[in-house]
């Protein structure tokens, strides 16, 4: 998902920084032929793996690139439509999400990391958005920093941080996280979220 060397650099960073995240980066290794995904794929993937079990998502997100490849289109979405999903196994609410993201990106700009933010849909919220954009800018089609930005007030990153330091995460201990750990935030989030277990399935 992330070249080789953004792998390095993080290393040496939380080593420096953060051992327990250390620890679980090294653990978990550079996987070198993780594919990278043009941006509407990997939106419509994180919109996919939305609350829903590691390795069903897996699934639908297999048989996707098993039908369209990495040229998936929103009018590829659109006409397998929401039994599509399903039938590949997606839950209903969230083979909805994936449709009405495919309907937004016929009509509207989805191109850069400002497009991901500027995403108003329905069940689309900053968790999802903060995961395309991550995910994206670490991977080896985006040449610019990787996006630096943990997410506060989500209970998962509350939890995440929990498992890992010990401490009640409130937003302004998320917020010196971000700052200390830049410019990897993002990565972090990944990593204590259990993300990094979706790009490597």
């Amino acid at each position: 998902m992330f070249t080789k060397e953004v792998y390095e650099n993080a290393l040496n960073h939380f080593q420096q920084s953060d051992t327990p995240f250390y620890e679980l980066l090294k653990k978990h290794g550079h996987l070198n032929d993780a594919p990278s995904y043009p941006l509407y794929m990997n939106m419509t993937r994180c919109i996919l793996t939305q609350w829903v079990h590691l390795k069903k998502s897996a699934k639908v997100r297999d048989k996707l690139l098993q039908q369209f490849g990495f040229s998936l289109q929103p009018t590829d979405i659109i006409n397998l439509g929401i039994n599509g999903l399903i039938s590949y196994g997606s839950d209903k609410i969230i083979a909805e999400r994936a449709v009405r993201f495919a309907e937004y990106c016929l009509n509207n700009k989805f191109e850069t990391v400002e497009d991901i933010f500027n995403l108003d849909i329905n069940g689309i919220a900053t968790w999802t958005k903060n995961v395309c954009a991550v995910t994206f800018t670490l991977s080896n089609l985006y040449s610019g920093p990787p996006y630096n930005a943990l997410t506060t007030g989500d209970p998962v990153i509350r939890k995440g941080i929990w498992s890992l330091h010990g401490v009640e995460a409130y937003n302004d201990y998320i917020e010196s996280l971000n700052k200390k750990h830049s410019p990897y935030g993002g990565l972090f989030e990944l990593g204590i979220c259990g993300v990094n277990s979706i790009i490597k399935a």
